[in-house]
């Protein structure tokens, strides 16, 4: 645990030692079932009234404190909602030195994000196909089984249940629910043990993981699902967890968490690439000429940097780099422009000058012909960076968008089925920011608009249905029936 910021440390203190008045147990507790809910009521507006966030902060406080100084008042529902009131109180009182203002917004929302939005399934989904594509015998495959203390078949099909199962229950429910028992005779007590003890560490390992990570300062009060690490704990031998989206965020990214902090760089570089391949694939999908780097030099003659892809549409070039950087605690809710440049410079920072150098040797080509040129950097999640103007040290008469893996998916989906191009979408968003009443904060959210409305991703569900048809069968040569919730969650 390392203070960042002083101040801020002198201000939540009080709470703090407040918090110490009650016995340690019976605030994990507390915090718990205030964060918990039913799946109906996850996402409306009556949970978010309840600033779910907040008792996320509180959570992390108590992890990170000392259980010895705590005495033996039992803490209840009303005296969690005044501690989260006093936490709104100081947050409101602070003051903003942010000078952008998609920033500033950002810093808003980041928190609220995972209670706005559903399970982002595609993304759970996607990690278990490259997963898939991990190379038998591989350095890569050893961390990771290590890691999960299974095979990676084994993960995949456990996480598939888990995953779906809690959409529709709570963690007290699930641990000791029947499915749990049906699953042992299938894949064996230690490996379910192993399994559940990866999601629900025990108190002593959860409280090592947050205050081994936690740095102390004003971004842990607006980071989302700050608990991500340990989405659930093992206390009082009971199983409790800090709520559904917490969960979710857990399963969606766990292997790029899991890489993220290891010490071996070529492990992670193995991962990126597949990631990186697989996003060829797809844009392969639109039935259009997809170059990738080597490719692109050979065709215009290019020196020095270069983008991963170069999509050839009618209407223009869409290049496209890949940058493995999901939003995790590492990238700031709260920076100025020069912080997150700084933050991200062996990144996004990375991806302007790719892109740029590339844009330049197309226009000097005799193909270019004055075409649309749009750049795109992809990545596996959201970061919510907004229109990135922060770049503003790598921009140039062509707009760069930051997307993720999702909405890239969407567009070649969109581009497959529809013929829509990326060339015509990312023109209707250069319409919309136009004008600063529909002008849009991230470039996928256009998405959402009826007119590209779409409701799956054709090889993702067909990957999955593998995944569960194996599922199934355990079932039924076992002689056991699939959990309803499971079921009408595939569904």
């Amino acid at each position: 645990m390392e203070i960042k910021n002083e101040k801020y440390a002198e201000i939540i203190k009080p709470i703090r030692n407040r918090l110490r008045e009650f016995d340690y147990h019976s605030v994990i507790f507390a915090l718990s079932s205030y964060l918990s809910c039913s799946h109906n009521d996850q996402y409306s507006y009556k949970h978010m009234e309840r600033l779910p966030w907040n008792a996320e902060t509180l959570a992390l406080w108590v992890l990170s404190d000392n259980a010895r100084c705590y005495k033996q008042k039992i803490m209840n529902a009303n005296d969690v909602r005044v501690y989260i009131e006093d936490i709104r109180l100081i947050l409101d009182k602070l003051p903003s030195d942010n000078k952008d203002t998609a920033l500033s917004m950002r810093q808003l929302f980041m928190q609220q994000i995972p209670y706005q939005k559903t399970a982002n399934f595609y993304a759970f989904v996607r990690q278990l196909l490259l997963l898939n594509k991990v190379v038998n015998g591989s350095k890569l495959e050893n961390v990771i089984e290590r890691f999960f203390e299974m095979s990676i078949e084994q993960y995949s099909e456990l996480a598939t249940i888990f995953y779906l199962y809690f959409g529709q229950r709570n963690s007290k429910i699930i641990f000791r629910d029947k499915l749990v028992g049906d699953i042992v005779k299938i894949y064996g007590k230690t490996t379910i043990n192993g399994f559940i003890s990866k999601i629900a560490p025990s108190l002593d390992a959860a409280r090592k993981i947050v205050r081994d990570k936690r740095k102390i300062c004003l971004d842990e009060c607006f980071q989302p699902t700050v608990l991500y690490e340990a989405p659930c704990i093992s206390v009082s031998d009971q199983i409790i967890s800090w709520g559904i989206p917490t969960i979710r965020r857990y399963f969606e990214y766990v292997v790029s968490d899991c890489l993220e902090d290891s010490s071996e760089v070529n492990i992670r570089q193995d991962w990126d690439a597949l990631f990186s391949n697989y996003i060829g694939e797809v844009l392969k999908h639109t039935g259009c000429i997809v170059l990738n780097e080597e490719e692109i030099k050979n065709k215009f003659k290019l020196n020095g940097k270069v983008c991963d892809f170069l999509l050839e549409e009618k209407e223009g070039f869409v290049l496209i780099e890949v940058k493995h950087k999901n939003l995790t605690k590492q990238i700031p809710a709260i920076a100025e422009p020069s912080l997150l440049r700084s933050k991200l410079k062996a990144t996004l920072c990375k991806a302007f000058g790719q892109l740029e150098n590339t844009e330049k040797y197309i226009k000097d080509d005799s193909s270019y012909q004055g075409k649309n040129i749009v750049s795109i950097i992809v990545t596996p999640s959201e970061l919510w960076l907004g229109p990135a103007r922060f770049f503003d040290a790598y921009s140039n008469d062509v707009s760069t968008y930051i997307i993720s893996a999702d909405a890239l998916e969407r567009l070649c989906e969109l581009s497959r089925l529809h013929g829509i191009s990326f060339c015509s979408y990312f023109k209707d968003v250069e319409k919309q920011n136009s004008d600063p009443k529909t002008a849009l904060f991230s470039p996928e959210w256009l998405l959402m608009d009826k007119q590209y409305e779409l409701n799956r991703i054709e090889h993702l569900d067909v990957f999955f249905d593998r995944i569960f048809g194996k599922i199934r069968n355990h079932f039924m040569l076992n002689r056991l029936k699939l959990a309803n919730a499971v079921d009408q969650n595939c569904a």
